[in-house]
C-alpha cells in the first residue's frame, strides 16, 4: 500500500500522467467510466482503471517499454477480465484527441463483445 501511495503522489512522469487523468475524467464521453488511479490488483497495480468499462489504461516512458514485466501484468489483468491499453508519454502531450478517439473506440468494441 506504501508504494501505491508512493507512486500516486510521485508519478515519473508528472505532466503526462496529470493530462491523461483530465482526459479520462473531464471529457464528456469517457468521465461516466469511472476511471481510478493507481489500483491495485495484488501483484500489480494499474495506473488507470475503469470497472466499468474493464479497462486499463498505462502511461509508458521509453524506459517502461524495455521492460518485459509488462507482459505479466498484462497477462494477469487479462486472467481479470481487462483490457490493456498503453500509451508512450509523448503521445500525451502532443495528441491526446488520438488517445481519446482510441480509447472511445476500445470502449465500444469491448461492449459489443459483452452483448
Amino acid at each position: 500500500m506504501k508504494i501505491i501511495r508512493n507512486q500516486r503522489n510521485h508519478p515519473l512522469y508528472v505532466r503526462e500522467h496529470l493530462i491523461m487523468w483530465k482526459l479520462l475524467n473531464e471529457h464528456r464521453t469517457l468521465k461516466h467510466f469511472n476511471f481510478k488511479q493507481y489500483h491495485s490488483f495484488g501483484c500489480c497495480t494499474a495506473q488507470f482503471c475503469s470497472f466499468a468499462a474493464s479497462l486499463v489504461v498505462e502511461l509508458e516512458g521509453y524506459e517502461d517499454m524495455m521492460l518485459s514485466s509488462s507482459a505479466t501484468r498484462d497477462c494477469h489483468l487479462k486472467t481479470l477480465g481487462f483490457h490493456i491499453l498503453r500509451y508512450e508519454n509523448y503521445l500525451v502531450n502532443e495528441f491526446p484527441e488520438i488517445i481519446i478517439e482510441d480509447i472511445q473506440s476500445q470502449i465500444k468494441g469491448i461492449r459489443r463483445v459483452r452483448s
